[in-house]
């Protein structure tokens, strides 16, 4: 059982209401990477709210109970119908175990400025199989799309250790989508901006930060 359906806030209140949640940004810092086979341990906890926006933070634990991964993400509340944002009613923080205290902890977490400038451009279709539950390009899918597009000498020379992902707009089965790729000046950490397009109209933009890899 999810935390929201053990809250009496799972799939059947949302189709009831007519409400959702976007997700727009998330933030992800890594100390290091599970092992292949590692058993890990992930903890998520509703963190903060502010009229129709809230945080929602992520731990992951390797196998010695050791914090190796934190992220927080920011979600909108929106009415299904519309697709506008909708104020998050009592019932809902209160169901989360938040308070009108959780206002002091909320963050919308670092916007990604846009940018013209681009070291190389790569375009992909959107199949079947990158697909979510609502028929949208997977969340996921972007950051696989914009990793993509790192040069080998990063990927393999260097280790991920920060990702900040902004959504803009929705993709759809079929569509062409371009990836472009601004790289950094080479000082450390490297930073890596990837601005996702259809037809000149910005999806997604992501930032992967990069740094030598320990010994």
């Amino acid at each position: 059982m999810t935390h929201s359906d053990a809250s009496g806030l799972g799939f059947e209140f949302y189709n009831k209401n007519k409400v959702a949640w976007f997700l727009t940004r998330w933030l992800v810092n890594i100390e290091s990477l599970p092992k292949l086979g590692e058993e890990i341990t992930i903890i998520t906890t509703p963190k903060s709210f502010n009229n129709f926006y809230a945080n929602r933070e992520f731990e992951v634990y390797n196998s010695s109970s050791k914090l190796i991964i934190t992220a927080n993400t920011l979600w909108v509340f929106l009415d299904a119908s519309t697709r506008k944002p909708k104020n998050i009613p009592e019932e809902v923080f209160r169901g989360y175990g938040l308070s009108d205290d959780g206002k002091k902890y909320f963050t919308k977490l670092e916007e990604i400025k846009p940018t013209a400038e681009r070291d190389s451009e790569h375009s992909f279709r959107i199949l079947r199989r990158d697909l979510d539950y609502n028929n949208h390009l997977n969340n996921s899918h972007y950051v696989s799309y914009g990793l993509e597009t790192i040069p080998s000498h990063i990927q393999d020379g260097m280790q991920l250790k920060q990702i900040v992902v902004n959504y803009l707009q929705e993709a759809y089965l079929n569509e062409s989508i371009n990836v472009a790729l601004k790289m950094g000046n080479g000082k450390e950490p490297v930073s890596c901006i990837n601005t996702i397009s259809r037809d000149e109209v910005e999806l997604c933009r992501i930032k992967t930060n990069w740094i030598s890899k320990l010994s």
